[in-house]
């Protein structure tokens, strides 16, 4: 195993399940020397970006610019800087991982 090996976790977060099971794999994963990103740990948190894109833009531009944003933080950072993506396609699919 290469200790420096980063890893990209790509999952779904819309559920205490979902989210449980991300960190509980993410855990193992580091206890056994990897690096993982784990958007919903490491990345921002989404209820103040939102609350501040409302405060700048018009509501209808608000989604839009969230999902760009998220977009380029994963792509251009997280995935980037990764040697590897681990993706959860445990149902239901979530549709931003499976692309």
């Amino acid at each position: 195993m290469d200790d420096n090996l980063q890893i990209y976790f790509a999952a779904a977060l819309f559920s205490g399940r979902e989210t449980y099971f991300n960190i509980a794999l993410t855990n193992i994963l580091e206890d056994e020397g990897y690096t993982v990103k784990l958007p919903q740990r490491d990345g921002f948190e989404f209820g103040r970006l939102e609350a501040s894109l409302s405060d700048l833009l018009e509501p209808e531009e608000v989604t839009p610019a969230l999902q760009k944003i998220i977009y380029f933080l994963d792509m251009g950072i997280f995935v980037a800087e990764s040697d590897m993506v681990l993706a959860n396609l445990d149902e239901p699919i979530d549709e931003g991982v499976a692309i």
